[in-house]
């Protein structure tokens, strides 16, 4: 029984490690303005999940020549870190991430660091250590409208408002608000992934019975009757089949 007692102990210790673990990522609910806020930044911590994209931020020497490379562009790419006043290099990138997890790491003036603020690691296959984080669900931007899907296809999408109904209406469909719904997402959005038939297209959004232009799309015009509606144009080669 003692035995059995000492075992259960040490099952339970680290279980509650396992629960106890910091996250990867600190979740924030709200987009990021980078170029506002980046002189405000007074800590580092692990990369920051925004609506609009993922903050990394790091310490290190005045002058220091401070880089960010990771899996999530196959390492393609070394993205700069910028000072500000308090000493903290940061850097904010808007890509769109599936789920799953991404390793990165700090190239510090030519030589790599694992980020100190980070507790999860992954070995790169030749022994190495390196820092990674975990996303639960994808990364999608919403920045502009509409935006490539699979197969050709596109995505719009409309902040929700506390709508409780919402369609697409467009020249393809004959402005009818019955026939493309829109869902409503985790993420806040009400989305429909629609494939485009034609050069041109016209539309807005219908929520709860009233017409709704579409704010992520600058192209604009008026229909014959005076309407103002958001404007989708494509090219021959990218019209979905």
């Amino acid at each position: 029984m003692k035995k059995h007692y000492i075992l259960s102990a040490a099952g339970f210790f680290f279980l509650n490690i396992l629960i106890s673990a910091p996250p990867s990522v600190v979740i924030k609910k709200k987009n990021f303005n980078y170029n506002l806020e980046q002189e405000n930044i007074t800590q580092v911590s692990c990369p920051v999940l925004y609506l609009n994209g993922i903050l990394f931020t790091c310490t290190a020497q005045e002058k220091s020549r401070v880089f960010l490379g990771g899996s999530f562009d196959s390492w393609k790419t070394f993205y700069p870190l910028l000072p500000n006043k308090f000493g903290i290099y940061s850097c904010f990138l808007s890509i769109e991430l599936p789920a799953g997890r991404q390793s990165y790491r700090f190239r510090i003036n030519d030589v790599w660091f694992n980020d100190p603020s980070q507790e999860l690691f992954v070995d790169d296959g030749y022994g190495t250590r390196m820092t990674a984080f975990d996303l639960s669900k994808p990364l999608n931007l919403y920045t502009v409208s509409p935006k490539p899907s699979a197969n050709g296809a596109y995505c719009f999408f409309l902040p929700d408002a506390g709508y409780k109904k919402v369609s697409i209406i467009s020249s393809e469909n004959s402005w009818n608000p019955y026939t493309e719904p829109m869902t409503r997402n985790e993420d806040g959005y009400w989305i429909i992934i629609k494939d485009i038939t034609t050069h041109l297209m016209y539309y807005k959004f219908f929520a709860d019975g009233k017409e709704i232009m579409d704010s992520a799309n600058q192209e604009m015009g008026y229909l014959d009757d005076g309407r103002d509606v958001s404007i989708f144009k494509i090219s021959g080669s990218n019209i979905s089949r």
